[in-house]
This record gives structure tokens, C-alpha cells and sequence, in this order.
């Protein structure tokens, strides 16, 4: 999963490969998360993008993600602002199995923690 911040907005992509075609099987999913800054924009034309399962640029507000061991889940929570729009977005996935996602170096050794549980706010 990767998440960016720099657009003014809110985007979720499907699943996809470096060069931003879809791949269900080995792809990973994108999220720009831009909506808790000075103001929001619709970034520059084509939009959406390529892959763009949900755009939103009218609505501020937080992201909750739950990472689990083989799956992981989102929740867009708009500002409760009157006037920010209605605009909601929840949803789960399991984790694919592309790379070395195991938490080992090409030796076989540890790199870092076990599990992926925990829980990010962007």
C-alpha cells in the first residue's frame, strides 16, 4: 500500500503495477490522502487517473487504516463541518502475497518486526 499527500484531495486506486496498469494479483493499491490542508483542488487534467476506483475534492477529513497480517482496511471520516458534502469511504482487502513482504532479507534474516498489525491515521 502507498500513501500520498502531496494533491489536495482524497483518491483510492486499484491495485497496480509501477507503471500504473492494473494488476489484481501483484498490484498495489494507492491512496491520496490531501484533505486536511489549507484547501482543496482538483488536480490537473485526465481525471481521474488511470486505475481510480474514488475521487473526492470537495470534502476535508482523516483516514483511519487498520493493517493486519493479511488484510487491511480504511475509513475516510469527512470534518464535520456543515457545508463539507457527504462523501464517505470504507472498505477492506487481503494483502497480496507480490515481493519479499515477508519481513526477510535475501539471506533469510529478520528484518524488522513480525506482523503488520497496528493501526496508521493519515
Amino acid at each position: 500500500m502507498v500513501w500520498n499527500g502531496h494533491d489536495h484531495d482524497y483518491e483510492r486506486f486499484a491495485p497496480q503495477d509501477d507503471r500504473g496498469h492494473g494488476d489484481l494479483r501483484r498490484g498495489v493499491r494507492e491512496f491520496v490522502l490531501g484533505t486536511g490542508g489549507k484547501s482543496l483542488f482538483s488536480p490537473a487534467p485526465p481525471r481521474p487517473a488511470a486505475n481510480s476506483q474514488v475521487l473526492a475534492e470537495t470534502t476535508y477529513g482523516v483516514t483511519l487504516f487498520g493493517l493486519h497480517r493479511n488484510s487491511y482496511d480504511w475509513h475516510f471520516y469527512r470534518e464535520s463541518v456543515a457545508g463539507n458534502g457527504t462523501f464517505v469511504d470504507q472498505g477492506s482487502a487481503r494483502r497480496n502475497r507480490a515481493g519479499r513482504d515477508d519481513n526477510r532479507d535475501a539471506r533469510g534474516g529478520r528484518r524488522g518486526p513480525r506482523g503488520l498489525e497496528g493501526a496508521a491515521r493519515a
